[in-house]
């Protein structure tokens, strides 16, 4: 869904495979219909790294991907956009649920601060607490 260069410079594998999918699209539907897909991917991938000072951040989001799972992919694992919060130098990943409990094994756990300059973007952080194992889903301590 990262149609956003800032957002992909320096990640030219992601790139490829989103021109890749659009391309795939394409051959797959007529030509008003491609173009007004295209159009409202380049929309929401713009409107998604703009910054969004109310509560409601990942609303656009939120709707975008219930709405193209209901009525297109129910069985797709994610989505990809660029960030706001860093004014598009990162991407966003959003895995649904049945995508994490299927494709991942959760191995270890830790707790990490980050805090982000408002005016720079730049975000810091540091571990905070300790990483413990994971093991048929409980936490060893």
């Amino acid at each position: 869904m990262c149609f956003d260069n800032d957002a992909l410079e320096g990640k030219q594998h992601l790139k490829e495979r989103i021109y890749s999918d659009l391309d795939t699209i394409k051959k797959s539907v007529d030509l008003p219909s491609f173009n007004l897909i295209k159009d409202f991917w380049f929309f929401f991938s713009h409107v998604a790294s703009k910054p969004n000072p109310t509560t409601q951040d990942y609303a656009i989001s939120t709707c975008f991907r219930m709405i193209f799972q209901r009525t297109h992919y129910p069985k797709f694992d994610g989505i990809i956009y660029p960030s706001s919060a860093t004014n598009k130098r990162g991407l966003n990943l959003v895995l649904t649920p049945e995508s994490v409990d299927s494709c991942l094994i959760l191995k270890q756990a830790v707790m990490y601060k980050c805090d982000r300059d408002l005016v720079n973007y730049n975000i810091t952080g540091d571990v905070y607490g300790k990483i413990v194992d994971v093991i048929d889903k409980r936490f060893y301590f």
